[in-house]
């Protein structure tokens, strides 16, 4: 995105305000951190894990909901004297995901929802419920126009997975066969690299008009 739109983020805002296109990364990036109420003084880098592990150990840490961007060492950027950052990244599961983000990008997130008209997966097996049922949800709600079924392209390693992701997707909280229906499903089973290798599809798949 910085190489081809130009687009950088000068602050957490900016992943939803570019204009033309926006950047979710729900379950956090290693140049994100959440903010730490702390009670240890000035802190150099050579001491920095150390005494926010032995924080929260003692439970004089609070991890809040505040975050911004960061060094890969975990240094504010741009730099803020006094503040410690806590990595922001979860690990998505099946029942009980956890986003890190702010909650200001799930709730952009969700408003864009109801108008989307095509999906890419890339190696996703669509199998975190609280996505899944926020996606369900936005297919259900009123808007303007003329709503066509999302059209779908699944990039995986394998047929097997291509056909585990659809699964999931279309069993969305129930059948919801009018999320993708079957005329509306490509795949790429040769992963990522297929993909790239295969410009061509891509495009028709993006340049193609809603069915």
């Amino acid at each position: 995105m910085e190489t081809v739109l130009r687009l950088t983020a000068q602050s957490m805002d900016s992943y939803r305000d570019w204009k033309n296109y926006s950047l979710f990364k729900l379950h956090g990036s290693v140049d994100w951190g959440r903010v730490v109420e702390h009670s240890w003084g000035a802190q150099t880098a050579d001491f920095f894990y150390r005494p926010l592990i032995d924080s929260v150990e003692r439970g004089v840490a609070f991890i809040t909901e505040g975050y911004e961007l960061c060094t890969r060492d975990m240094s504010p950027k741009p730099p803020v004297a006094g503040m410690v950052l806590y990595p922001a990244l979860s690990i998505p599961v099946e029942k009980k995901d956890e986003f890190s983000c702010p909650a200001e990008h799930v709730a952009a997130l969700e408003a864009l929802l109801p108008r989307v008209t095509k999906v890419i997966t890339i190696g996703w097996r669509a199998t975190e419920a609280e996505f899944l049922a926020k996606l369900k949800f936005a297919r259900q709600q009123p808007y303007a126009g003329i709503r066509h079924a999302m059209d779908l392209l699944i990039v995986t390693a394998g047929s097997e997975g291509a056909g585990e992701t659809l699964a999931n997707l279309i069993n969305v909280a129930g059948a919801t066969p009018e999320l993708f229906p079957n005329h509306t499903r490509d795949a790429v089973v040769s992963g990522f690299t297929g993909l790239i290798n295969n410009l061509g599809a891509l495009n028709n798949f993006l340049r193609r008009d809603p069915q």
